[in-house]
């Protein structure tokens, strides 16, 4: 029988000696009568099925060897899944410090920090247009192209594309621009690991920097020299939102980008969460909140950007 893809078969590997998986290490076993096939670095197998290879998103997290070996710090499918108190992060699982694990910090500096920025972009849109091309307008100008690239790359990175490894190390930080959240390391406090909760968490950010633009304009008619403009507020979240669409629409349709495992059974895992199972249940699960995501976010904004230039004097 040929060696299925993603194993390794040394002569005399046999179907047979998985039974002695646990005891003897079957790549490097002196004897050919114990030898079995042994699962390459990138890849993973259950014990119950060990010839059904499935493709790992990182080569550290899966070491390769007798089947469902995982790094020390992942289980599940794929060894797509990090133990408690650790986070996935540049293919590997990695320990969450005491900071991250507060989960008070890790909720109250977003939000500061989301205020801070609502505001000056809020002073910022009040500048006339003869001021247009002013420094301060040049600079917004720019870090809107660079996030717009940053987002870009990102998109091109998680896509597992054969890049050079110069280009691939280099942009490697473009991540986050896909995926703000993760930079407070949420996982390690509130967010729970369970895969629907999660998705939908990130699936719906718009949404909560809606709720924080809405926070801000009822905290300005506190004070009554700063009361903001609702019609001013609202051109802030537009310009957030517009800046931020790559990473939005990724997010919204990134439900449906799968790749495939090389086992007979031709089951595929989605590429940012491969311990799931595509058009399985825990994917089924996710569908609802994606396609309101997609009708909303995608469908919805870019129909309303399209009827206010349609009517646009």
């Amino acid at each position: 029988q040929q060696c299925p893809e993603g194993m390794l078969c040394q002569e005399g590997s046999s179907e047979a000696n998985f039974v002695n998986a646990s005891t003897y290490a079957g790549c490097s076993a002196l004897k050919v009568d114990l030898r079995y096939p042994c699962v390459k670095t990138g890849y993973f197998s259950f014990a119950s099925d060990p010839l059904a290879i499935y493709r790992c998103r990182g080569s550290e997290t899966c070491p390769g060897g007798a089947p469902e070996t995982c790094d020390e710090h992942a289980v599940g499918l794929a060894c797509g899944t990090c133990l408690e108190d650790f986070y996935f992060q540049d293919g590997k699982c990695n320990e969450c410090s005491a900071f991250e694990k507060m989960p008070l910090l890790s909720l109250i500096f977003p939000l500061l920090i989301g205020f801070a920025v609502i505001c000056v972009m809020y002073r910022s849109s009040l500048v006339d247009y003869q001021d247009w091309a002013s420094p301060a307008c040049a600079a917004s100008g720019t870090l809107f192209v660079a996030l717009n690239y940053a987002q870009t790359m990102g998109l091109m990175t998680s896509m597992a594309l054969h890049m050079p490894e110069a280009t691939s190390n280099a942009w490697d930080f473009s991540y986050y621009s896909l995926d703000v959240l993760s930079l407070g390391r949420p996982v390690c406090s509130w967010l729970s690991k369970d895969f629907v909760q999660r998705f939908v968490v990130n699936l719906y950010i718009p949404l909560y920097v809606a709720a924080m633009v809405v926070l801000v304009y009822l905290s300005s008619l506190l004070i009554r020299d700063w009361r903001m403009k609702p019609n001013g507020l609202f051109n802030v979240y537009g310009g957030v939102f517009s800046t931020f669409f790559i990473a939005i629409a990724s997010q919204s349709l990134s439900l449906f980008q799968c790749y495939s495992h090389p086992n007979a059974k031709g089951e595929s895992s989605l590429l940012v969460s491969p311990e799931v199972l595509c058009y399985q249940s825990e994917w089924m699960k996710a569908l609802f909140p994606t396609i309101l995501a997609v009708c909303l976010f995608c469908v919805g904004s870019i129909s309303m950007f399209s009827w206010v230039i349609y009517v646009a004097p």
